[in-house]
């Protein structure tokens, strides 16, 4: 995704937005079946997993720091 478009610079919050509508669209599709209250829970379990899902990128050294200027 990031190589896509060649040499043009993108914005994080451009790949931000992407992978969220990505995720967005993938739970969405993956609850066409469930009950409001089994929707719930699994939006509830995502909000509680992501800040863990974004620490361990960042330990990994794949993400840039939030606070570096040359991200």
């Amino acid at each position: 995704m990031i190589n896509a478009l060649g040499a043009e610079a993108i914005a994080p919050d451009v790949m931000i937005d992407a992978a969220l509508h990505i995720l967005a669209g993938w739970v969405a599709s993956s609850q066409t079946k469930s009950t409001a209250a089994e929707r719930e829970a699994d939006i509830e379990e995502l909000e509680q997993a992501l800040p863990s899902y974004i620490e361990y990128h960042r330990a990994a050294k794949w993400l840039p720091g939030p606070h570096r200027a040359d991200n």
